[in-house]
C-alpha cells in the first residue's frame, strides 16, 4: 500500500519548491532583459531647422543609427516628418566635425557642412560600453550653426 500512495500521488513538497523556483526564474529573466532594452533605445532631444535650398523647415529626429554600421564615426538622425531624410553627424579625425543632409536614394548629400562652413559647428561623439549585434552604440550632442542648418540635438542609445 505504501508503495501505491507515493508512485500514484505527487510529491506535496516537490509542489512547493517547484512553486517557488518559477516565479523566481521569471524576476531573473525580467532583471536580465529589461536593462538590456532600455539600454538599446533609442533617446533624442532637440532639433534642427533647414533654410534656403534645403526647405524651411523643422528636423525632429525620432530614431538614430550608428555610424559604425554605415561605415563611418558618428551618428545618423531620421524624421517621421521627413521619411527619407537623414542627417548625419560625423567626427572625423582631419576634418573634426562634419554635417551631412542627405536624402533617400539620392547619390550625393544635399549638404555638407564643415568648421569652414559655419559659424558653429560642435559633434561630439562618444561609443558607450555597449555593444548591438557586432555595433557600438553611441551617445553624444552636436551644435549648429550654419548657412541652412541651425539647432541642437543630444542623442543616445544610437546603434
Amino acid at each position: 500500500m505504501a508503495e501505491s500512495d507515493q508512485s500514484g500521488s505527487s510529491n506535496p513538497d516537490s509542489k512547493k519548491r517547484t512553486g517557488r523556483v518559477v516565479p523566481i526564474l521569471v524576476i531573473v529573466v525580467l532583471l536580465g532583459v529589461v536593462p538590456i532594452f532600455f539600454m538599446t533605445s533609442s533617446d533624442i532631444e532637440g532639433s534642427l531647422r533647414t533654410s534656403g535650398h534645403l526647405g524651411d523647415t523643422a528636423f525632429v529626429p525620432v530614431s538614430c543609427e550608428s555610424g559604425q554600421a554605415l561605415g563611418f564615426f558618428g551618428v545618423e538622425l531620421s524624421s517621421e516628418s521627413q521619411p527619407g531624410r537623414r542627417i548625419r553627424l560625423l567626427r572625423d579625425a582631419i576634418k573634426g566635425s562634419i554635417v551631412t543632409v542627405e536624402v533617400a536614394g539620392a547619390s550625393q548629400p544635399l549638404a555638407v557642412f564643415s568648421s569652414a562652413d559655419c559659424r558653429l559647428i560642435d559633434v561630439n561623439v562618444r561609443k558607450t560600453n555597449t555593444i548591438v549585434n557586432s555595433i557600438y552604440v553611441v551617445e553624444g550632442q552636436a551644435s549648429i550653426e550654419c548657412p541652412g542648418l541651425v539647432g541642437t540635438v543630444r542623442f543616445g542609445g544610437c546603434h
